[in-house]
C-alpha cells in the first residue's frame, strides 16, 4: 500500500512593516506613494487657516479706501500643502483645486459717505499681482454687519498667494479676532482641468 504523505502548504510571505519594499514592488507601489494614500485617508489633502491678528481702519488706507486683512496668526490643525505668512495672507505650497472662503465683520463709525462694502477674495503671484479675484458688495447704510465670501480657485503653481482685502465707501473698522474672522483654503485634488473662461457675453435675444 502506497504510503500517504501530507505536504506542507507553501509559505506565504507577509511583510512585517509598511514600508517593506519588496512587498511594495510586487504592487507597483512605493513608499512614499503609500504614505500619501495613508495621508489622504486620514484627512483632507491640504489645509490652511487663519484669523486677522488686529481689527483694521479704511481711515488708515492712504485714500485708496482700500485695506489687505491682516490675516496672519494660524488656526487649527498644522496646516498642509500650504502655510500662514505671518505678513497676513496664505501661501499655496501645492498646485491645485482649492475651496477659499474669507469672513470678517464690518463695523461701523460716525463717519459719512458711501455706503458700500466689498469683500474681495484674492489669489496672487507670488510677486504679488492679482492672477485671480472674486469679489462681493454689499450696502450696508449705517449698520454693521458680516462679509463672507467663498469660491473654488485653481492654483497653477507653489507659491501663489491667497489674500483678503476690503473696500469701504466711508470709513469704517473690519473687525478681526477668532470671533470675527476667518481666512482658509482647503484643497480638493491636484489636477488644474476646466479653468473655464473669465468673461462670458451678455444674452441675446
Amino acid at each position: 500500500m502506497a504510503e500517504l504523505r501530507v505536504m506542507p502548504k507553501p509559505l506565504v510571505r507577509q511583510p512585517d512593516r509598511i514600508d517593506n519594499l519588496e512587498y511594495l514592488r510586487d504592487f507597483g507601489r512605493t513608499v512614499e506613494s503609500t504614505r500619501e494614500d495613508v495621508a489622504i485617508l486620514n484627512g483632507v489633502r491640504g489645509f490652511a487657516a487663519a484669523y486677522m491678528t488686529k481689527n483694521v481702519n479704511i481711515e488708515w488706507s492712504f485714500g485708496s479706501n482700500v485695506r489687505k486683512l491682516p490675516f496672519g496668526a494660524p488656526f487649527g490643525v498644522e496646516p498642509k500643502g500650504a502655510h500662514v505668512d505671518p505678513s497676513g495672507h496664505i501661501v499655496f505650497d501645492e498646485a491645485g483645486l482649492w475651496s477659499c472662503t474669507a469672513i470678517t465683520r464690518a463695523r461701523s463709525t460716525s463717519y459719512s459717505g458711501n455706503d458700500g462694502v466689498v469683500l474681495y477674495l484674492s489669489v496672487r503671484r507670488p510677486d504679488g499681482s492679482v492672477y485671480d479675484e472674486l469679489q462681493d458688495d454689499k450696502q450696508l447704510a449705517n449698520g454693521s454687519g458680516s462679509l463672507i465670501l467663498t469660491a473654488p480657485f485653481l492654483v497653477p503653481e507653489p507659491g501663489y498667494q491667497l489674500h483678503a482685502l476690503v473696500w469701504s465707501g466711508k470709513w469704517r473698522w473690519f473687525d478681526g479676532g477668532t470671533r470675527y474672522s476667518r481666512l482658509f483654503a482647503v484643497k480638493h485634488d491636484n489636477r488644474l482641468t476646466n479653468p473655464g473662461q473669465e468673461t462670458v457675453p451678455d444674452e441675446s435675444n
